[in-house]
């Protein structure tokens, strides 16, 4: 019973359902392209253009037939003649001109009495000659002497036409007299002395039948009162058609809830294949129900169709509907069954096109290929799509517009998509340079190679984060070292040296010993130096050194440091020249300040040629104050200028002075520490250290 609701019996007749709400429907669409839109028959424009076709009968007979001249030779002028043989190249002469002129006047005046006098049943007009007073009418008020007063009451008449010898001058349309749109009577010459004429034409209060008038205000009366009807048979055909549609949208494709979904061979053909066959069958389909509804006279069971039973011209209609219908329903279900199947991916053969070109294709090395050919063929897709626009017509040329719009629509969908796609790329790039290595670029249905990067952007944060962890791990590990081995180191040394001390004092005849004596003293000093250099790195290095920066002069600091190294500096047959010293207050550490001037000093005397002279120079920028030291090495410096500030790097490779390797480093630690910076350059053998440590206001 639970499976009652998928059988045959339930499908066919949801079926049915179906189809009989498409001919509802049909019939609802089409009774409605048909009922009038005015709110009376008097708006109309059938009736308005009718009452003007009158009007102009009526204007042709006061301006030109009011005289009966006009059919003798006398009322034919020589221009008539010569118009006439120009219109009709078959006439020989201008007496058979003469004849045909007067022949299709009588002609014409027959087809105005017919039109106003012999088949007239609800128009009443009064025309007026006021040049020659000569008064056309078939108003009933009218007694020959009484003209004003049946003027004045075709004034009162709502359906009142008024014209001169040319032009209408107000129509039904208009709620008075003055400030209308002119519109001639016919398409031709119009005539002199217009305003000469006047012209009345309106339509009985109570239309008589027997005339265009009366059949079409009746028709109209009708329609007006079963629209209603139209309007509930079209809901209610829509909404049983609805609920219909969503039954079989549920049921197809399966016996039992939940069940397998069977596929048929068409199921299998592709959805482009069904859509383009589709969209002719249907084109097809529609022309051929327009074509068959147009040469119905009337439509049973519709109101307003002039019908009021099934007729049997409809069983065409009904199977034309009921072919258009299934054909429908075949092409839905078979979109329906792939959803349910989940195989829509396999359905629609561009999708599995763009999937293969997708992955398989567009890579780094195919892109620009790509590239190009999605332009291309952009092009030619968008130049078919406007060729369809402009060739087709009807259903085709709106299906055409569809399509256009769609595929442009896709296209700025896909180039949005891109662009937002490089941005997160954009963005995620940026955040790496400032630092964030967990930038998580997240991109979704975008490009396999957009991917990659978007994946090698989130890679390279995390193989950065763990160079970054790494190497403060091994410069924590290194720095510890150094501090637990100089701190190992310092209590033997101290025994050394204090021994050698004593030994120092004693006296000892044995020359030999003596000077060995003097070397271990040399050497244990040198080593005590290497191993406070190596506290004052590790400290540096790991930011434990504080800087409590007051206001102090730079260039006095700078005197009295080369003071002090004057004969260091002799000794090593160094001329110091200060050519440029400038008063500079600066912000340091005093203690600090001291040791980069003496480090760089220090690294003067070991390393500079001697006989050469040191340039010393203080100078003052703009917000810093600026140390200058250059000397000439005496060693070929074949070396990076920024691995000089490295530890236990020195300029020399031969390794055979007392340095360590330590002071530039230190130097540099310390000067960053006071908010400076040393920077060393190498030109040649000329070596120049630059330091630069920030202004003061003044000097406390």
């Amino acid at each position: 019973m639970r499976n009652i609701g998928y059988s045959k019996v339930v499908k066919l007749v949801l079926y049915i359902c179906i189809a009989l709400a498409s001919i509802g429907g049909i019939y609802s669409l089409y009774g409605l392209a048909r009922m009038p839109r005015e709110k009376n028959y008097y708006s109309s424009y059938g009736y308005e253009y009718e009452l003007i076709s009158k009007a102009g009968y009526v204007r042709d007979w006061i301006v030109r037939y009011v005289d009966d001249k006009i059919f003798e030779k006398e009322g034919v002028t020589a221009e008539n003649i010569k118009r006439y043989r120009n219109a009709d190249k078959t006439v020989a002469s201008d007496e058979q001109a003469l004849a045909g002129i007067i022949a299709d006047r009588r002609d014409y005046f027959e087809m105005i009495q017919d039109e106003l006098v012999r088949r007239n049943v609800n128009v009443e007009y009064v025309a007026i000659d006021k040049a020659n007073e000569k008064v056309i009418t078939n108003s009933p008020l009218y007694t020959g002497k009484n003209l004003d007063t049946v003027i004045e009451d075709f004034l009162k008449s709502p359906t009142l036409i008024i014209g001169d010898g040319e032009n209408i001058k107000r129509s039904i349309q208009e709620e008075r007299i003055g400030n209308v749109a002119y519109t001639n009577y016919y398409q031709g010459n119009g005539v002199k002395n217009k305003d000469n004429y006047a012209v009345y034409v309106r339509t009985q209060d109570s239309l008589q039948p027997g005339d265009y008038f009366y059949e079409q205000a009746t028709s109209f009366e009708k329609a007006t009162v079963n629209k209603d009807l139209i309007y509930v048979w079209g809901i209610i055909s829509f909404v049983i058609g609805l609920l219909d549609l969503m039954g079989w949208i549920k049921v197809v494709g399966q016996k039992e809830e939940g069940g397998a979904v069977h596929v048929t061979f068409f199921d299998k053909i592709p959805f482009e294949i069904q859509a383009v066959g589709s969209i002719f069958t249907i084109g097809i389909w529609f022309a051929m129900v327009v074509e068959w509804i147009s040469h119905m006279t009337d439509i049973g069971w519709v109101p307003y169709m002039g019908g009021t039973t099934f007729r049997a011209e409809e069983l065409v209609l009904w199977v034309l509907i009921i072919s258009g219908v299934s054909f429908a329903l075949l092409v839905l279900s078979s979109v329906i069954k792939h959803i349910k199947n989940n195989s829509l991916s396999q359905y629609i053969f561009v999708w599995r096109l763009g999937k293969w070109i997708k992955n398989d294709v567009i890579n780094e090395k195919t892109l620009p290929f790509a590239a190009a050919g999605m332009i291309v063929g952009y092009i030619f897709i968008e130049n078919l799509l406007l060729s369809g626009i402009k060739y087709s017509w009807g259903l085709l040329r709106l299906f055409s517009w569809l399509m256009f719009l769609s595929f442009n629509g896709l296209m700025l969908m896909i180039l949005v998509k891109l662009v937002v796609d490089y941005v997160k790329l954009s963005r995620g790039v940026e955040a790496l340079s400032k630092g964030n290595l967990k930038p998580e670029v997240k991109l979704t249905y975008s490009l396999p190679v957009m991917n990659r990067t978007a994946s090698a952007i989130n890679h390279i944060g995390e193989g950065l984060e763990t160079a970054v962890e790494q190497s403060v791990k091994s410069e924590r590990l290194k720095t510890e070292l150094i501090t637990n081995v100089s701190h190992d180191l310092k209590t033997p040394l101290t025994s050394i040296i204090s021994y050698i001390d004593l030994l120092k004092e004693e006296e000892i005849d044995n020359k030999a010993a003596t000077e060995y004596i003097g070397i271990l003293d040399e050497r244990s000093n040198r080593l005590k130096q290497l191993v406070e250099d190596l506290v004052e790195a590790s400290k540096a290095a790991t930011g434990n050194v504080k800087a409590e920066v007051v206001p102090m002069r730079l260039d006095q600091l700078v005197i009295q440091a080369v003071g002090e190294y004057t004969d260091r500096l002799e000794a090593s047959q160094l001329e110091v020249v200060c050519s440029k010293v400038e008063e500079v207050n600066v912000l340091v550490d005093g203690r600090h300040m001291w040791r980069v001037i003496e480090n760089l000093l220090s690294n003067v005397c070991k390393y500079a040629m001697p006989c050469t002279r040191v340039y010393i120079d203080v100078l003052k920028g703009e917000h810093v104050g600026c140390i200058v030291i250059k000397n000439i090495s005496k060693e070929p410096l074949a070396i990076d200028p920024s691995e000089l500030t490295e530890r236990f790097v020195r300029g020399e490779t031969a390794r055979s002075s007392e340095g360590s390797g330590l002071g530039l480093a230190i130097a540099t630690s310390l000067a960053q520490v006071q908010n400076g910076t040393l920077t060393l350059d190498i030109d040649g053998d000329l070596f120049k250290a630059i330091v630069e440590v920030p202004q003061a206001t003044h000097v406390e």
